[in-house]
C-alpha cells in the first residue's frame, strides 16, 4: 500500500506536494494505462481544486496523492460511466491491502472532459466499491482480462 503524505493546513505547501507527487514538476504528466486504454495527461493547473478544498477543508485528498499514479498503471477495473449533464467520465479503481491485511480499501479516480481529475479513498467496504461500478466496463485487471 502506498505511503500516507503528511499534509499541510497552507494551500502552496499542499499544491507544491500534489505537483512533486502527481505530475513530478511537469506541466503535463503522461500516465500509461492498461494497453487497451488511452495514457491519461495529469495536468499540473487542474491540481489546484484538490489543493484548495474551498470553505470545507477536507485535506485527505493530498494525504492520499500517492495513490493515483498506481490506481492509474494498475487498475483493478475501469469503468466509463455516464452522468445527468450528458458527458461519459472515466472512473479508474484500484484495491490496496496495508501489509498486515488489517486494513484495506480503494481508490478511486475520476477523469473528466477538461482533463482534470478527482480521486477519493474508501475503506475496503464492497458497498461502496459496488455504487463505483456504473456504465461500461472498459477494463478489468483479474481473471480472463
Amino acid at each position: 500500500m502506498p505511503e500516507l503524505i503528511a499534509t499541510s493546513t497552507d494551500f502552496n505547501e499542499r499544491l507544491e506536494t500534489l505537483d512533486n507527487v502527481v505530475t513530478s514538476g511537469s506541466l503535463v504528466r503522461w500516465v500509461d494505462t492498461p494497453s487497451n486504454l488511452d495514457p491519461v495527461p495529469i495536468k499540473r493547473s487542474t491540481l489546484i481544486h484538490i489543493a484548495d478544498p474551498g470553505d470545507n477543508p477536507d485535506f485527505s485528498r493530498t494525504r492520499y496523492a500517492n495513490f493515483i499514479i498506481p490506481t492509474l498503471q494498475q487498475p483493478f477495473e475501469v469503468w466509463d460511466t455516464p452522468y445527468q449533464d450528458g458527458t461519459i467520465r472515466r472512473r479508474y479503481l484500484a484495491l490496496f491491502e496495508n501489509r498486515e491485511r488489517t486494513k484495506g480499501g480503494f481508490g478511486m479516480v475520476r477523469i473528466y472532459k477538461d482533463g482534470s481529475l478527482l480521486w477519493t479513498w474508501y475503506p475496503m467496504r464492497a458497498k461502496q466499491l459496488n455504487r463505483q461500478r456504473e456504465g461500461s466496463l472498459r477494463y478489468r485487471g483479474y481473471g480472463d482480462g
